[in-house]
């Protein structure tokens, strides 16, 4: 045999070997997938209904494609709406609560963290789901966390298919209101995460002890995890956190009360309304829904050139983190907590570049009002020096009022202008 044929055997034995390998890594991974699929079905009692497809992206492809506010916005996924949906009214939701350092760009910063966080989504368009991996592995099976992560977005595959995400979305858009935003997430995601942890279970009993080692050896080395290049406000990093680690809470005191029939019944006929009763589940399940708060047109005192830029709740999560930029977390939960309902309004005069608004806040009984009153007047301590001509207001750039309305309402106004600011607490209570 001459030296020529030799190498061409040689060639194409070596391509032989490749497309092999290839398809025994590409039949692993769809075995894989399946016996997943038939874990989340069996967990949830929800059977698929259309077929889906797993891409694998490199952190700065979902960088590029998702991260970039300049950019066109790819396809809608599960996950709640981004700023730019409604980028002035978050802009200004936290500002007024200050939330946020006023020089920060929070649109830049909101894309930022997601795309430095992101380790899979699932888009509604194409019912796609996304797996973040390195560069060089497109084609190998899942590994261990690989494999938790595609359980968690099948989950919300099979919530797309039988409850319809993208519908939910929509009409929670249509409420402009960022705490159902929160409690609707918390539910998407609260469901995946327990599904998610009921798979590591059943793997992990499924496991030899050398297998679980090399697990274990797998998580110390993936414990360097990529952050965000800019300093991000806590209150961006907690209302990324809240889905999943109060949303599995809350799934998992449903299930413990009726089963997932009792989950499948939050998303079919009552979802939660407001963070409150993600927090605090038993007020859920007791059917206790957010006040409705009325206020009233305030157009007189504001004048011209003021808009209405958000009129909605905040809700007890963006409660707690306006609260916890003056007071320690345990004492802003403890204030936050007895949260009945709530009404912001906020204007902005674009000219001036000012924002004034109105809160007025119900809570469930007056010893939680009471306890909310004195936390605020110690927070308004700390971050405003007093107006010694009323004892309800606070002023260092902006002038900041605070009443009780009565024994289980308050209602707060802030304005550059101490008269205005006035007016608009004692305005028709």
């Amino acid at each position: 045999m001459s030296q020529r044929n030799r190498s061409v055997i040689i060639i194409v034995a070596f391509i032989l070997l490749i497309a092999l390998t290839f398809h025994a890594a590409h039949a692993r991974l769809q075995t894989q997938i399946a016996e997943i699929e038939s874990e989340v079905s069996d967990i949830r009692g929800l059977e698929r209904l259309g077929e889906t497809t797993l891409t694998f992206r490199a952190r700065d492809h979902i960088r590029a494609e998702r991260g970039a506010p300049d950019e066109e916005a790819s396809s809608p996924d599960e996950e709640a709406p981004s700023p730019d949906d409604g980028l002035e009214r978050f802009i200004a939701f936290f500002r007024a609560l200050e939330l946020a350092p006023p020089e920060l760009d929070l649109e830049a910063a909101f894309r930022e963290y997601y795309s430095a966080n992101v380790i899979g989504y699932y888009q509604f368009e194409g019912e796609e789901i996304t797996i973040l991996r390195q560069p060089g592995r497109q084609f190998a099976p899942l590994t261990f966390f690989e494999r938790l992560i595609y359980a968690h977005e099948y989950m919300h595959v099979l919530q797309d298919q039988h409850y319809d995400l993208k519908q939910i979305w929509e009409r929670v858009g249509k409420s402009e209101n960022f705490d159902l935003n929160l409690a609707t997430n918390a539910l998407i995601e609260g469901d995946a995460e327990a599904v998610e942890w009921e798979v590591l279970d059943r793997l992990l009993t499924r496991m030899s002890d050398r297998e679980l080692d090399y697990i274990i050896r797998q998580a110390e080395q993936g414990m360097t995890v990529m952050g965000a290049s800019m300093p991000m406000p806590q209150a961006i990093e907690a209302a990324f956190r809240f889905p999943y680690e109060q949303g599995i809470e809350f799934v998992r005191s449903l299930v413990e009360s009726a089963g997932w029939e009792r989950v499948h019944q939050a998303f079919t006929s009552d979802r939660p309304q407001s963070s409150e009763q993600i927090y605090h589940p038993e007020r859920y399940l007791a059917g206790d829904a957010p006040i409705s708060i009325s206020l009233p047109d305030f157009s007189e005192i504001i004048g011209d050139g003021h808009r209405q830029v958000y009129d909605s709740a905040v809700g007890e999560f963006y409660l707690r983190q306006h609260l916890m930029t003056n007071l320690r977390r345990t004492h802003a939960e403890a204030a936050a907590s007895g949260w009945g309902g709530d009404r912001l309004r906020i204007y902005k005069n674009s000219a001036a570049d000012e924002l004034l608004w109105v809160w007025h806040l119900a809570w469930d009984g007056v010893k939680d009002a009471s306890e909310f009153a004195g936390a605020y007047r110690r927070f308004l301590d700390l971050r405003y020096e007093r107006v010694e001509s009323r004892q309800g207001c606070w002023r260092l750039e902006t002038t900041r009022c605070f009443a009780r309305i009565n024994e289980t309402e308050t209602r707060i106004s802030m304005a550059r202008n101490p008269e205005t600011a006035l007016a608009l607490l004692d305005s028709d209570y």
